[in-house]
């Protein structure tokens, strides 16, 4: 996770990346994927964000190493952007914590 301040609008934004490597679906001791272990960290930070930080301040999800790219990853090869320069809300943590519940890793 990296915090900066935009110099011309004065806004912070927090910029949260997740690694998509192979090496991320592998198993740990406990058996969960290092994955969805890293999705759970994310989650918790959001929801730390949602409930304490500035409900104002920018936030961007990206992926990367992935298989595939979008429009706001600006055609950066094997960077997914999600939910890109949006404001932090519960509606992360649901979509996430339905990711995590669905297996997606």
């Amino acid at each position: 996770m990296v915090t900066v301040q935009s110099a011309d609008s004065g806004k912070r934004a927090t910029v949260l990346i997740v690694d998509c490597a192979d090496e991320m679906f592998s198993e740990t001791i406990d058996g969960q994927p290092l994955f969805t272990i890293a999705l759970k960290g994310i989650r918790e930070q959001i929801n730390y964000l949602c409930c304490a930080g500035d409900l104002q301040e920018y936030s961007v999800l990206m992926f990367i190493n992935t298989a595939q790219t979008n429009d706001d990853a600006h055609h950066q090869e094997s960077v997914y952007v999600h939910r890109a320069m949006n404001n932090m809300n519960a509606d992360w943590v649901r979509e996430i914590d339905g990711w995590i519940a669905s297996g997606m890793s």
